[in-house]
């Protein structure tokens, strides 16, 4: 499970990666954080989208 989050801290997006990809191309350009989770393995990682 991951969850996109913008600069504010709103959700703004989330939903179960698949064949390892994140599909981000709805997002507005920005800041952002994901935050993704595997089993007991959690993930975050900065990013920006331009």
């Amino acid at each position: 499970m991951y969850y996109i989050f913008d600069i504010t801290g709103k959700a703004a997006l989330r939903g179960s990666a698949s064949a390892n990809r994140i599909e981000v191309a709805t997002l507005p350009p920005g800041s952002y954080m994901l935050h993704f989770s595997q089993g007991k393995a959690a993930y975050h990682l900065k990013f920006i989208k331009k």
